[in-house]
């Protein structure tokens, strides 16, 4: 027998063919948004192993899944997830801190550049046959010499320092572990 999961975010067809692709036959995957309330329940009494990203999974859903024997966080973060309910209930949670640090890290810095250099108003404007390069002019921007600041220096806060450093950047930050590592990451020299 394999094991029985529950994915309990809406996924696209393509995602669903590439789990299918490489899960073990034996292993049921379901995915809790195609369910009926009936099937809710039953797979939960059934399920090993619930996949979340953002989907809450709290005390009430953990007591309804009996056989579960992990939590699994598609990203970073564990918000979504009551663990005092998981650690009574002796299901194991676990995340993957920095999958996708470097992606949010680019969309960062790729909104500054759009904010700075207004390239949203830019490309409206251009795709109406308007040219508003010197209207804008004044309130755009450079990145170089600009201070960024960065609230929480986890993986992500380090990936955006990191991009946004080599624009010319000066960081600053706040981070509740205090972590003391701008000085050693960003010497002159890089």
């Amino acid at each position: 027998m394999g094991a029985n999961v529950i994915y309990f975010e809406k996924v696209s067809p393509a995602a669903i063919q590439f789990i299918n692709e490489f899960k073990d036959p034996k292993d049921e995957v379901v995915y809790w948004s195609e369910l009926s309330e009936e099937q809710k329940t039953k797979c939960l009494e059934r399920a090993q192993y619930l996949i979340t990203a953002a989907y809450p999974i709290n005390r009430e859903l953990i007591k309804k899944a009996p056989n579960a024997r992990l939590i699994q966080k598609t990203g970073s973060g564990v918000d979504n997830i009551d663990l005092i309910a998981a650690k009574e209930m002796n299901v194991m949670v676990s995340s993957t801190p920095g999958a996708n640090s470097n992606s949010v890290a680019e969309m960062t810095i790729g909104m500054i550049l759009c904010l700075y250099r207004k390239l949203h108003f830019m490309d409206r404007e251009t795709k109406q046959g308007k040219w508003f390069m010197f209207e804008y002019r004044p309130s755009m921007f450079e990145m170089r010499g600009k201070t960024h600041g960065i609230i929480g220096m986890g993986n992500i806060g380090k990936a955006v320092a990191q991009l946004s450093k080599a624009f010319g950047t000066k960081i600053v930050y706040y981070d509740a572990y205090q972590r003391n590592i701008v000085k050693i990451i960003y010497q002159d020299r890089l």
